[in-house]
């Protein structure tokens, strides 16, 4: 029901696969099920914070080299994907998108355990495994651990995507951030390393 009408905004962010939106679709929807509250309990202030961090991670992993794999450019789909979901709803509830001003930066230390919990629900979602079945885990071990697994239901989605292109190239033409790049951005060491570090999966 969250991604009910969101279609047209997940078009325009060019996130959407060719052929298994289907699945897509159902894996975003488990990825944001847990950030955002259902229509009678939620407020609008609660879905402009998800968007802005839904905004910051992407900035972060589209910055990173992780997304060079397609399970990191699956995870960056679905970020973008979530993201547009979020704006969406407070759309429909509110009648205007959300806004935060462009340095108006969520705190690190929330951003990465923002981050964390993204990835775990999405490799969860890619896995088929229930809510809560992985460890909280850092971002790029989850991703890691989900490429390990390549489980069997979700590899026609992958290889989908693979066959598209990288979804950061739209967001960053020459290639990932270094490190002094999103410490700028982030103003975290710990969070700056983690991204620039990580190994495409």
């Amino acid at each position: 029901m969250l991604l009910k009408g969101s279609e047209s905004q997940l078009k325009k962010m060019g996130v959407l696969p060719k052929r298994e939106r289907l699945t897509f679709r159902s894996v975003v929807a488990q990825t944001i099920e847990s950030f955002i509250a259902p229509a009678a309990e939620r407020t609008p202030g609660e879905l402009e914070q998800v968007a802005h961090r839904l905004r910051d991670t992407g900035t972060v992993l589209a910055g990173s080299r992780i997304v060079d794999g397609p399970y990191g450019d699956l995870l960056l789909r679905a970020s973008v994907a979530a993201s547009g979901v979020a704006i969406h709803l407070h759309v429909h509830d509110t009648g205007h998108p959300p806004y935060a001003a462009p340095d108006d930066v969520t705190p690190p230390p929330l951003l990465l355990r923002f981050l964390n919990r993204l990835a775990r629900t999405f490799a969860e979602a890619m896995a088929f495994d229930g809510p809560g079945s992985w460890p909280e885990i850092a971002y790029t071990d989850a991703v890691a651990r989900l490429a390990r697994l390549r489980p069997e239901a979700c590899r026609a989605l992958v290889a989908d995507v693979s066959a598209v292109g990288q979804l950061k190239s739209a967001m960053y033409p020459p290639g990932w951030l270094s490190y002094a790049e999103l410490y700028e951005m982030t103003s975290d060491e710990s969070l700056s390393r983690l991204a620039s570090e990580a190994i495409p999966c």
